[in-house]
């Protein structure tokens, strides 16, 4: 098999800059409401009425012999249910033969996955996804990976502590100022334009500039950025070491936000439909077996375990942390992906001329490996 690109140097660089920023570091209002697009989202298909849970079938035997399923995955706390399911054996029990394949984006995975070099695989959708799918490549959605919801987003606007300790309070205040966010085209960089949106600030009134997350802190630390669309464990992180103040959860002004998505290649969908239904029910079972340990404390320190020994955040309190100031991550363990955000979306990246053809999301977006893994495990109950 061809060499995966950034498999190795990017996932390295990117584990080095997380554990770094985890480890200790000298000390250096209502929200807005929520704006509405501009002009009306591609029209997409609901997802389809999931059974309920005394409608779940018996597991069937695994699949003999087991099938070989690639997996691109982000070095990232969202990874956590594929290292959940992959311990506790959850992969296996389908006839499924794992093989989790780390990447230093989504982006790069729609190469792969569209050269059948992977057949599955976790993150954020981008406009440059949305023009490979205009060129033919048939690479579907086909789950939640990681979303923003109420009470429950890993990602925040925030500003220097400092900026905000002198007065600064948004709105006119934004202009002028340097705002931060990971790349142009992604759904970082339009959570940034709905934020200044709401605040009534053009983005050409600001100073928009690209940085990684770990870099972030540093130049809100130095002063060499304002604000920034940054992500958890950063924000937690940098709030406790009096770098920054969080502004506003990302689901204040964009509720709903699904942030990263579970992708299928259409090969994978064709050749191994049985394998794709499978992989489905032990990644949501993962899921599961997360936001239990977490909201319910089943299994909670056997959970951890897995999630300090897998995943790049090693510091297990700080997973309590992030739980208990509502920034912890969140993965719709029901598994549909939120259409309305991807719609809308693709829809700023259309207005914004960053993608030419817009995608059909009604076939983009496919159900039918949720909908499969929910006849088998039932509705999740909170």
């Amino acid at each position: 098999m061809p060499a995966h690109p950034a498999r190795a140097l990017g996932a390295v660089a990117l584990l080095a800059a997380l554990l770094a920023a985890c480890a200790p570091a000298p000390a250096p209002t209502a929200p807005p409401p929520a704006a509405a697009p501009t002009s009306a989202p591609a029209a997409v298909a609901p997802a389809a009425s999931a059974p309920a849970a005394d409608t779940t079938a018996a597991a069937p035997a695994p699949l003999s012999p087991p099938a070989k399923v690639r997996v691109g995955i982000l070095l990232v706390t969202a990874m956590g249910p594929f290292a959940i399911a992959d311990s506790r054996g959850y992969f296996t029990e389908e006839g499924i033969d794992i093989d989790l394949v780390p990447f230093d984006s989504g982006a790069r995975q729609v190469a792969p996955l569209a050269a059948s070099q992977l057949e599955a695989g976790m993150g954020s959708y981008s406009a440059g996804m949305f023009n490979a799918l205009a060129t033919g490549i048939d690479i579907r959605i086909v789950g939640s990976n990681l979303a923003n919801r109420p009470g429950r987003s890993s990602s925040a606007i925030v500003a220097r502590k400092d900026l905000v300790d002198s007065g600064f309070r948004e709105g006119a205040d934004l202009r002028g100022k340097t705002l931060a966010f990971t790349a142009s085209g992604t759904t970082v960089h339009i959570n940034v334009a709905r934020y200044l949106e709401v605040n009534g600030v053009r983005p050409e009134e600001t100073n928009l500039v690209e940085l990684s997350q770990p870099d972030m802190n540093v130049a809100l630390a130095n002063g060499a950025i304002d604000l920034a669309s940054q992500a958890e464990p950063f924000v937690t992180l940098g709030v406790e070491q009096g770098i920054l103040a969080r502004l506003h959860p990302v689901a204040d002004f964009y509720p709903n936000r699904e942030a990263s998505v579970m992708m299928y290649s259409g090969q994978f969908i064709q050749q191994q439909p049985e394998a794709a239904r499978r992989l489905m029910v032990a990644y949501l079972r993962g899921v599961r077996a997360f936001e239990d340990a977490m909201t319910k404390g089943i299994d909670k320190d056997a959970i951890l375990d897995v999630m300090v020994e897998r995943t790049p955040l090693k510091d297990r309190d700080l997973y309590e942390r992030m739980y208990r100031n509502g920034s912890l991550m969140y993965i719709n363990p029901d598994g549909y992906v939120d259409t309305d955000s991807v719609a809308y979306d693709l829809d700023w990246l259309v207005r914004n001329g960053m993608v030419q053809t817009p995608a059909d999301l009604s076939r983009v977006i496919d159900n039918e490996f949720v909908d499969y893994a929910l006849a088998r495990l039932g509705r999740y109950t909170p």
